[in-house]
């Protein structure tokens, strides 16, 4: 599994139809990108991204009372591709440091889901997805990583702290 950079230039982009959504972008370098779009009411999403490192960062959400922030740092082009569907859902990305590219892919859809994910050194990939109601995963990883991880019912939880090297497939259903 690599989720690489997609071959997007360079900009801030946000796109919101509904009510009461909120969004902001910050980049303190002129080569990230960063695009937020959001359907529905009470969402609120933030990307914030700084380094040097061509960083990616691309958030959808639809539904209501949602929230997703994503951080990303460093020198390495850090790529964020996030979804979440539903109501009430929480989504914490953070990408942080390393010479070699991080890649994640979260998905999430159902309502009162959390996703807590931190990526520190480089070369850390992640596909993750959650469906169903009031599911949890919290997860680090530190360098050199591959997770894959599938949770699908309602009520389910997951911590993972992989040091480096490693390589996790999890899938859960109920």
């Amino acid at each position: 599994m690599i989720i690489s950079r997609p071959n997007a230039d360079r900009g801030a982009f946000i796109d919101q139809i509904g009510s009461s959504n909120r969004a902001a972008i910050e980049q303190n370098d002129p080569g990230h990108y960063a695009r937020i779009d959001q359907d529905g009411s009470d969402n609120r999403a933030t990307s914030t991204q700084e380094g040097t490192g061509s960083h990616y960062a691309r958030a959808i959400q639809r539904g209501s009372d949602n929230a997703l922030h994503i951080t990303q740092s460093g020198d390495a082009a850090q790529v964020a591709l996030a979804e979440q569907s539903g109501e009430g859902n929480r989504m914490t990305l953070r990408q942080i440091g390393g010479s070699e590219m991080d890649g994640i892919l979260a998905i999430q859809s159902g309502a009162s889901n959390l996703l807590d994910l931190t990526q520190n050194g480089g070369d850390n990939q992640a596909e993750i997805r959650q469906n169903g109601n009031a599911n949890a995963a919290l997860i680090t990883q530190n360098g050199g990583n591959q997770l894959m991880l599938m949770q699908t019912g309602d009520n389910l939880a997951i911590a993972i702290d992989q040091p480096a090297g490693q390589a996790l497939t999890v899938t859960q259903g109920r």
